[in-house]
Formats: structure tokens, sequence, C-alpha cells
């Protein structure tokens, strides 16, 4: 694991951009397809960051004094990717796409998570800390190919990697909070298994909602454009395909891959504080 200190660490709640995307069917360039990709991901964060906050906050008594800072931050930063991403969707359905019911799927599934409780009452902290890896290691990926974010609209491209530099600085929050709670294998591998289930299940569902809602493209117009895109999906879903199994190896930390300085860079480039 490369050196981490508490300074490289730090976490900064900033706000979030301002602008979103105005046309939902134009958030990457060239593609109706990966342009409602991104827009059923957006109708996912909301709710999906409130769970992580509470199941952080859930073991409030139990945090280490040393994580403390980092567990009030990371509460921060999630809540204002919310509240980015809340107006992303709500843009989404004044633009004429019904998507209400990934809200009502989400609260469904995570409102009543703690009736889980009688697995493990720290299950929801373990899906927090295998999906802030997965968000952590998109986000990464995301920094990594400029030619493939380069293709989103301006604002959704600023959104999308303001957020990925947020999701790598606190990448390990939930993670060492899981680990002194509970260091426990299987409870780590029961929540990556079950988070990522919920996770693409609900991202697939999303982005098939918005696409039986289009009228501005027949299902063979929309299949030979996920064709011409498939280069890059398919690099996209290589690098998921590889953290998924990384999470695996026992000695795992989400500080092994340091892309941390990538964060740093593109932070200052664009003097976000």
């Amino acid at each position: 694991m490369p050196e981490i200190t508490s300074e490289s660490k730090k976490l900064t709640v900033r706000k979030g951009p301002a602008r979103i995307p105005e046309n939902p069917r134009a958030v990457f360039s060239d593609s109706l397809v990966v342009s409602h990709f991104f827009n059923a991901m957006s109708l996912l964060f909301p709710r999906g960051e409130e769970f992580f906050i509470d199941s952080v906050r859930k073991f409030a008594d139990r945090t280490p004094a040393e994580l403390k800072d980092e567990v009030k931050a990371f509460i921060g930063q999630e809540a204002m990717h919310g509240k980015v991403h809340r107006s992303w969707n709500n843009n989404t359905q004044e633009k004429g796409y019904d998507v209400r019911t990934v809200a009502e799927l989400m609260e469904k599934v995570l409102g009543n998570f703690d009736r889980l409780d009688f697995i493990h009452p720290a299950l929801g902290l373990s899906m927090t800390a295998a999906l802030e890896h997965v968000t952590a290691t998109q986000s990464a990926w995301f920094l990594r190919h400029p030619e493939f974010v380069g293709r989103l609209e301006e604002s959704a491209r600023d959104i999308t990697l303001w957020h990925s530099c947020e999701e790598i600085e606190h990448r390990h929050v939930a993670f060492d909070l899981l680990k002194a709670v509970d260091d426990g294998y299987a409870l780590r591998i029961g929540g990556h298994l079950l988070g990522q289930v919920l996770l693409w299940g609900s991202a697939f569902y999303g982005m098939g909602l918005i696409l039986s809602q289009e009228k501005s493209a027949s299902l063979a117009e929309m299949v030979a454009d996920l064709r011409r895109n498939l280069p890059g999906l398919a690099e996209f879903t290589k690098n998921n395909i590889v953290q998924f199994f990384e999470y695996f190896r026992p000695d795992f930390h989400p500080e092994d891959d340091d892309s941390r300085p990538l964060a740093r860079a593109y932070l200052a480039e664009k003097k976000i504080a």
C-alpha cells in the first residue's frame, strides 16, 4: 500500500457545481444510450448517499477517535453529492421522462434495510464500504480516460469529475470504520455481493425505464448507438470486473490503488478548493 499521510487523506466539504445538464439526450456526445446511462446512474445517488450517511452514523458511538473528523467530512461530501444529483434528476423529470419509480424503488429497498439487522447490524456499513470502492475505482478510471470523459457535456463533465475526486478522497472512510466495527471477511464480502446486485440491478432498471420512454430513436438506432460506443464501454466494464475481484483479497484496502494524485491534480487545475 502506498504511504498515506493524514494530510493526503484530508477531506474537504465543497460546494458542488451549480450547472446541470439541460438536455438529457445530449449528456454524452453522439450517444443517446450512453447519455441515458449517466442519467440513470444519477438517479441512484440521492437516496444512495442518504443510505451511506445513515450507515456510518449508525456506529457513531463505535467510531475511533482518529476517524471522527473524516466521518463528519464524509457525511458532508455525500450530502452535497445527493443535492447536486437531485437537481440533475429533477431536470430529467421536467424534460419529460417519468423517473419517479426509480426513487420509489430505492426507497423501498434502502428505506427498510434495517430489517436485515438480524443478519448482521453492520451489513449496511459493509455495503457502503464496498460501494465506495466501486465508485472510487470508477472515478479513477474517469480521471485516467479523458478521451471518454471529454465526450460528456460540460456541466455533466464538471459534476462527474468533481464527484469523482471526492469519492477518491473519502474512499477509505467506510472501509476503515467497518474494520473497527467488525473486521470479519464474511461480512465484508457479503456486503460486497449484495451491494453489487442492488447497484447494477437499480442502474439497469433506471436505464431501461428511461430508454423505454425515448421517442427520438428506434430500437435499431439504439442498438447501432451501443455498437458504436462499445469500445469505451467495454474498457469501463473491464475496469469494474477487475475491481470487483480485487475486493475479495483478504488483505485488500481502498488505498492500494493510489489515484489520489489524479484527484489533487484535477482539483488544482480547476482551482476547486
